[in-house]
């Protein structure tokens, strides 16, 4: 360039005219050097931000991947321990017939097992779902020995029987404190290629399974050679650093390539993407060609990048701000539970104390109007008390038995509210429809944010159809909307967390997730899709809930044995107004009531004065709450009833967990001593029980 650019100035006016051009070009030479320079030093930033974005996509492909197996396994493991866990395995009640049809169900249920054995701590075979058992004798003794030492359920080694390989998921038959046998459900490695072929990564790429004793699992190519192969040193060196991340190593062919891992925390399986060297390298060839297209390139490079840094920059903007308005959420629930549990407690202050006078002044009507009233207040202001609870709810979930028709009548006023006019509200009911397990509070926010959700979609109005139909093996409550319905990228997101499409401070992208975490918590589904005619459609599956066991007969009447004989209660509650009120009341009833206001003194008073029931509040200072109070109870004196109350505690679901009876504030104090009664009454008649 610069040649001919001599060559045409000396045409044009000699050698002078040369002599006045030469700054000219050095100017033009100072000027395009920086560019020059700029436009590769930005080129070798794209370049570099290319292969992290590929390493950044490998390593989150291998981690997606490496979850949903982690979730398959897990899911395959406690359906293993729920086989386990059959009352027809009990020494005393042994029904074999009966476990060998409930696996066989269990396996035609699961197309990727290829059996259920049974097997004794020794590795015999007691019984399996496909062949005959007599004589056999388990092929991975190593984790069969593994499951019985630990007592733990566990994922067997890739071992291979004939032409058919498979892994053994062990589950500890444990009665007694003693293993006395264990259930093995046998998978295929197979079963995991969907997961594999979900990821759509580039062809050229080469997924791989390993298992925690490093051997293949499934791989995206050449699986009948590679299947059980043990992986090389760099992989096992990768594996034994955990976590995640890239190296440069070797495929099992001996091909450079480089590699992105993800090892699972859970089960210690690891994923492993390998991008062939040339492949992951082609961006430095590119650099090159970008340098040789000029400066226009240059100039388009470093718009480009502008663009993508203004993108990522907004993006992380986006992000901090539903972070931190997420985090006000959070704290500003917390904030609410406290008030709401206070709150409580005043209620049941006031609620006890009217339901004293009324026992007091039962012969004088006129004051009925005045004690009606009071009631009535207390009951107002105990809804919204659960509201507050609704949205201050952030700890384990308290999952009871709800009826799904019930709890939509009650909402629907609420729903209506949120909707506004413009937008109809249509419900549909399928009859006879058992009830869910789940937690109310929980499932009416759900309701109600599905509910604005549908709004926002139709904002010309429309109508928003709610239908409760069973879907074996679910029972399906389907929203559906008359609005735009999703967008295909919108629909693959819909339940990411942070993820919205409302203007920023208008939305914090966390409410379908929390759907999503609600409805996956008590072992359901949840679907989105366009719903056929246009609109969007969200439906939560729920299981149904397993059906009550039968109450132990007279256990709630005031004559069962030892209920008429109830002379003294323990009120543990470090809140003096409402220890005073529920002791008056129960004095009143005719019944002993001695007081303390925290843990330590409550166990003094059981060691010297004898009680028949223990009332205790879950949540109270001291180095012992309600919950281990309770636990400290049943260690000591087991056959002593404890009922737990709370106005708001996190504790409330795993006290349900542990078997105690849960009485929420505010409680009515007729109603807290006919349960009394009740757990003193079962109590005494279980320790009348005849020894056999």
């Amino acid at each position: 360039m610069g040649a001919v650019l001599r060559r045409t100035v000396l045409r044009l006016g000699g050698l002078g005219a040369w002599k006045r051009a030469t700054p000219a070009m050095l100017i033009a030479l100072t000027a395009f050097l920086p560019l020059g320079v700029y436009a590769a030093f930005n080129g070798y930033l794209a370049l570099r931000g290319r292969q992290e974005a590929i390493d950044n996509r490998a390593v989150a492909s291998a981690r997606s991947l490496g979850e949903n197996i982690d979730r398959q396994i897990l899911s395959d493991l406690d359906e293993a321990q729920t086989l386990a866990g059959s009352p027809s395995l009990d020494p005393s009640a042994l029904n074999r017939e009966m476990f060998e049809a409930w696996a066989r169900r269990a396996r035609e249920r699961h197309p990727s097992w290829l059996g259920v054995i049974l097997l004794d701590p020794e590795g015999r075979w007691l019984f399996n779902t496909d062949k005959p058992s007599k004589g056999r004798v388990a092929t991975d003794l190593p984790s069969l020995r593994e499951a019985v030492r630990t007592r733990q359920p566990l994922v067997g080694d890739l071992t291979r029987a004939g032409r058919f390989w498979g892994m053994a998921l062990r589950a500890p038959v444990i009665r007694d404190g003693k293993v006395i046998s264990v259930v093995t459900v046998v998978t295929q490695p197979l079963a995991v290629h969907p997961l594999l072929s979900n990821l759509r990564l580039p062809p050229a790429w080469i997924v791989a399974v390993v298992n925690s004793e490093g051997h293949v699992v499934a791989r995206s190519k050449d699986e009948d050679q590679s299947l059980g192969a043990e992986v090389n040193a760099e992989v096992r060196a990768a594996r034994a650093r955990g976590g995640s991340g890239v190296f440069r190593g070797q495929s099992l062919e001996g091909a450079p390539i480089q590699s992105a891992y993800w090892v699972s925390p859970v089960t210690h399986w690891s994923v492993h993407i390998g991008i062939p060297l040339a492949l992951y390298e082609a961006p430095v060839r590119q650099m090159a060609l970008t340098l040789i297209a000029g400066f226009v390139v240059c100039l388009l490079l470093a718009l480009a990048l502008v663009i993508f840094w203004l993108r990522d920059f907004e993006g992380r903007r986006r992000h901090a701000a539903a972070v931190e308005q997420a985090t006000r959420i959070d704290a500003l629930g917390r904030l609410t539970g406290g008030v709401a549990h206070d709150f409580n407690n005043l209620l049941t202050v006031i609620q006890g104390n009217a339901e004293i006078l009324a026992r007091r002044l039962s012969s004088m009507p006129e004051a009925e109007r005045s004690l009606f009233a009071i009631r009535t207040a207390t009951d107002r202001a105990a809804k919204l008390t659960r509201q507050l609870l609704v949205f201050a709810r952030g700890g384990p979930a308290s999952p009871v038995a709800v009826d799904l028709e019930r709890k939509l009548d009650e909402l629907t006023p609420a729903m209506e509210q949120v909707v506004g006019q413009n937008v109809t509200l249509e419900i549909d009911f399928e009859p006879g429809l058992p009830s869910v397990s789940v937690d109310p509070l929980q499932l009416e926010a759900a309701l109600l944010n599905l509910a604005a959700n549908a709004r926002d979609a139709m904002a010309g109005g429309g109508r928003l159809h709610i239908s409760l139909r069973r879907q074996e093996p679910w029972i399906a409550l389907i929203v559906r909307d008359e609005g735009p319905g999703f967008d295909p990228a919108v629909l693959a997101r819909v339940f990411e967390p942070f993820f919205t499409t409302k203007p920023m401070g208008q939305g914090t992208g966390l409410g379908l997730s929390q759907v999503y975490g609600l409805i996956k918590g008590v072992g359901g589904d949840v679907k989105a899709a366009n719903a056929p005619g246009g609109g969007g459609m969200i439906s939560l599956l729920f299981p149904p809930a397993a059906a009550p066991q039968e109450p132990v007969h007279g256990a709630s009447d005031q004559s069962a044995p030892g209920a008429a004989g109830l002379r003294c209660v323990l009120l543990v509650d470090d809140n003096e107004a409402v220890r005073i009120t529920t002791a008056a009341y129960l004095r009143d009833g005719g019944l002993m009531a001695i007081e303390a206001s925290n843990a330590g003194g409550a166990l003094h008073l059981l060691e010297t004065v004898r009680v028949e029931a223990v009332i205790s509040d879950i949540n109270m200072p001291g180095e012992l709450d309600g919950m281990a109070l309770a636990l400290t109870i049943r260690e000591r004196w087991p056959q002593l009833p404890v009922m737990l109350v709370s106005g708001y505690s996190p504790r409330a679901a795993e006290a349900v967990e542990h078997g105690f009876a849960v009485l929420n504030k505010p409680y009515s104090l007729p109603e807290l001593e006919q349960l009394l009664r009740a757990l003193a009454g079962s109590a005494a008649a279980q320790t009348r029980l005849p020894i056999a």
